[in-house]
């Protein structure tokens, strides 16, 4: 291998590959589904499954890891396919949504769903890896604001840190921040955590909107 690179080259790998997000443990794919029920919009919640190894009984949207070939809405819509049984073809992609990127560099793409009422009367659930689904009017999450819980994330940097090699004396001031962890209660669920973020989000764009 040659280390005399030419523009050629870099043109060559670059120009054709399509963009990620750099250091991302892991790349996912949600739908977050919006359903019409007794002429009232509401947002459908999956609880996971008790037996499954990663955040069992907790509460999240329909989705998973994006597959090698794949597009992250496809991903979105497979995985609604095969976890509650509702079919591509049955939902109205409405739009994509923000981006998010957590502390464990997961990175997740959630998209905007419309999912007609006939569609989920039968819903055909996987039960290796979804307990339940549940429904929450649009109308109660924005009357009802959510306990939001504060924490601080700081680097934890180690005594062996070698300050000598970036040419900092020790006590360098590393950057922080704060992560909030939204908590919606209805009905005996909660919907926290990205969810509950991604939620809030999302009324919060429509709040912005002046809707």
């Amino acid at each position: 291998m040659e280390n005399n690179l030419t523009i050629k080259e870099f043109e060559k790998v670059f120009q054709k590959r399509r963009l990620g997000i750099q250091e991302a443990s892991g790349v996912f794919a949600i739908l977050v589904p919006l359903v019409e029920r007794e002429g009232e919009l509401h947002l459908l919640f999956e609880v996971r499954a008790d037996t499954l190894r990663g955040q069992p009984s907790e509460t999240c949207f329909p989705g998973g890891k994006i597959e090698v070939g794949e597009t992250p809405c496809e991903a979105a819509l497979r995985e609604t396919w095969e976890e509650i049984g509702v079919s591509p073809e049955a939902v109205e992609v409405i739009a994509p949504l923000d981006i998010i990127q957590d502390i464990s560099s997961r990175v997740i793409y959630p998209f905007l769903g419309y999912i007609k009422e006939e569609n989920i009367k039968e819903l055909r659930l996987n039960l290796d890896e979804v307990k339940e689904v549940f429904f929450v009017p649009l109308s109660f999450l924005r009357e009802n604001e959510p306990y939001v819980y504060t924490s601080p994330v700081v680097m934890q940097v180690g005594e062996d840190f070698p300050y000598e090699k970036i040419g900092f004396e020790k006590g360098y001031r590393w950057r922080s921040g704060m992560m909030d962890v939204p908590v919606y209660e209805y009905q005996g669920h909660r919907v926290w955590g990205l969810t509950g973020r991604t939620v809030r989000w999302l009324l919060q764009v429509l709040e912005q909107e002046g809707l």
